[in-house]
Protein backbone atom coordinates (compact mmCIF):
# COMPACT_ATOMS: atom_id res chain seq x y z
CA UNK A 1 0.00 0.00 0.00
CA UNK A 2 1.25 3.49 -0.84
CA UNK A 3 0.89 6.58 1.30
CA UNK A 4 1.15 9.90 -0.55
CA UNK A 5 2.07 13.18 1.15
CA UNK A 6 2.14 16.54 -0.60
CA UNK A 7 3.63 19.65 0.96
CA UNK A 8 3.58 23.25 -0.20
CA UNK A 9 6.26 25.51 1.31
CA UNK A 10 6.82 29.19 0.63
CA UNK A 11 10.34 30.57 0.39
CA UNK A 12 11.17 34.22 0.63
CA UNK A 13 8.99 37.19 1.55
CA UNK A 14 5.69 37.47 -0.29
CA UNK A 15 5.88 39.90 -3.17
CA UNK A 16 9.66 40.09 -2.94
CA UNK A 17 11.87 39.29 -5.87
CA UNK A 18 12.88 35.66 -5.68
CA UNK A 19 9.88 34.48 -3.64
CA UNK A 20 9.14 30.87 -4.61
CA UNK A 21 6.79 28.02 -3.82
CA UNK A 22 8.32 24.60 -3.24
CA UNK A 23 6.21 21.52 -3.89
CA UNK A 24 7.31 18.27 -2.22
CA UNK A 25 5.73 14.92 -3.05
CA UNK A 26 6.56 11.87 -0.91
CA UNK A 27 5.38 8.33 -1.66
CA UNK A 28 5.88 5.81 1.14
CA UNK A 29 5.44 2.07 0.92
CA UNK A 30 3.52 1.23 4.10
CA UNK A 31 3.48 -2.51 3.36
CA UNK A 32 5.75 -5.08 4.96
CA UNK A 33 7.03 -6.13 1.53
CA UNK A 34 8.58 -4.39 -1.47
CA UNK A 35 6.37 -2.58 -4.00
CA UNK A 36 7.33 -1.88 -7.61
CA UNK A 37 6.52 1.44 -9.27
CA UNK A 38 6.81 1.76 -13.04
CA UNK A 39 7.58 5.44 -13.52
CA UNK A 40 7.70 7.43 -16.75
CA UNK A 41 10.83 9.38 -17.64
CA UNK A 42 14.51 8.96 -16.82
CA UNK A 43 13.95 10.43 -13.38
CA UNK A 44 10.72 10.28 -11.36
CA UNK A 45 8.47 12.87 -13.04
CA UNK A 46 6.40 15.07 -10.76
CA UNK A 47 3.60 17.04 -12.39
CA UNK A 48 2.26 19.99 -10.42
CA UNK A 49 -0.66 22.02 -11.79
CA UNK A 50 -1.71 25.35 -10.27
CA UNK A 51 -5.19 26.51 -11.31
CA UNK A 52 -7.63 29.23 -10.44
CA UNK A 53 -10.67 28.07 -8.50
CA UNK A 54 -12.60 28.29 -11.80
CA UNK A 55 -10.37 25.49 -13.13
CA UNK A 56 -8.29 27.66 -15.49
CA UNK A 57 -4.70 26.40 -15.41
CA UNK A 58 -2.20 29.08 -14.40
CA UNK A 59 1.00 27.02 -14.29
CA UNK A 60 2.11 23.46 -14.94
CA UNK A 61 5.52 22.14 -13.98
CA UNK A 62 5.60 20.08 -17.18
CA UNK A 63 4.55 22.82 -19.61
CA UNK A 64 7.00 22.70 -22.50
CA UNK A 65 8.86 19.76 -20.95
CA UNK A 66 9.84 16.77 -23.02
CA UNK A 67 9.29 13.55 -21.09
CA UNK A 68 11.49 10.77 -22.47
CA UNK A 69 9.55 7.74 -23.64
CA UNK A 70 11.33 5.57 -21.13
CA UNK A 71 10.09 3.58 -18.22
CA UNK A 72 11.98 3.02 -15.02
CA UNK A 73 11.33 0.46 -12.36
CA UNK A 74 11.60 1.86 -8.84
CA UNK A 75 11.32 -0.71 -6.10
CA UNK A 76 10.34 0.67 -2.71
CA UNK A 77 11.36 -1.66 0.09
CA UNK A 78 9.02 -2.06 3.04
CA UNK A 79 8.50 1.36 4.65
CA UNK A 80 10.82 3.07 2.16
CA UNK A 81 9.94 6.48 0.65
CA UNK A 82 10.49 8.24 -2.65
CA UNK A 83 10.81 12.03 -2.31
CA UNK A 84 10.43 14.29 -5.37
CA UNK A 85 10.16 18.08 -5.45
CA UNK A 86 9.96 21.07 -7.76
CA UNK A 87 9.72 24.85 -7.37
CA UNK A 88 7.66 27.63 -8.92
CA UNK A 89 8.71 31.29 -9.00
CA UNK A 90 5.04 32.39 -8.84
CA UNK A 91 5.33 33.85 -12.32
CA UNK A 92 3.64 33.08 -15.61
CA UNK A 93 5.47 34.23 -18.73
CA UNK A 94 7.65 36.45 -16.53
CA UNK A 95 4.73 38.19 -14.82
CA UNK A 96 3.91 37.59 -11.13
CA UNK A 97 0.58 35.86 -10.58
CA UNK A 98 -2.25 37.80 -8.99
CA UNK A 99 -2.99 37.43 -5.31
CA UNK A 100 -5.75 35.00 -4.51
CA UNK A 101 -6.50 31.37 -3.82
CA UNK A 102 -5.39 28.67 -6.21
CA UNK A 103 -6.00 24.93 -6.42
CA UNK A 104 -2.88 22.74 -6.64
CA UNK A 105 -2.86 19.18 -7.99
CA UNK A 106 0.21 16.94 -7.99
CA UNK A 107 0.95 13.51 -9.39
CA UNK A 108 3.86 11.24 -10.10
CA UNK A 109 3.66 9.95 -13.66
CA UNK A 110 3.54 6.16 -13.77
CA UNK A 111 2.92 3.53 -16.41
CA UNK A 112 -0.43 2.46 -15.02
CA UNK A 113 -1.82 5.95 -14.45
CA UNK A 114 -0.74 8.45 -11.85
CA UNK A 115 0.15 8.35 -8.21
CA UNK A 116 -1.85 11.35 -7.07
CA UNK A 117 -1.91 13.52 -3.99
CA UNK A 118 -5.10 15.06 -2.64
CA UNK A 119 -5.49 18.57 -4.05
CA UNK A 120 -4.42 21.49 -1.92
CA UNK A 121 -5.29 25.18 -1.84
CA UNK A 122 -2.58 27.79 -2.14
CA UNK A 123 -3.18 31.40 -1.05
CA UNK A 124 -1.00 34.18 -2.39
CA UNK A 125 -1.71 37.36 -0.40
CA UNK A 126 -1.94 40.76 -2.00
CA UNK A 127 0.38 42.69 0.27
CA UNK A 128 4.14 42.44 0.65
CA UNK A 129 4.10 42.17 4.44
CA UNK A 130 2.61 38.70 4.85
CA UNK A 131 3.94 35.44 3.63
CA UNK A 132 2.17 32.93 1.45
CA UNK A 133 0.40 30.21 3.27
CA UNK A 134 -1.20 26.92 2.45
CA UNK A 135 -4.60 26.99 4.16
CA UNK A 136 -5.83 23.70 5.57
Amino acid sequence: MLKVEFEVAHRGVSGARGARVRFRFVVTNTADHAVDLYLRGREPTLEVVVARESGEIVWSSLEGAIIPASLQLVTLAAHESLDVSTEWDRRVDGTPVASGTYVVRASLLSEDGRVEAPQERLTIPGDRRGSCRNPS
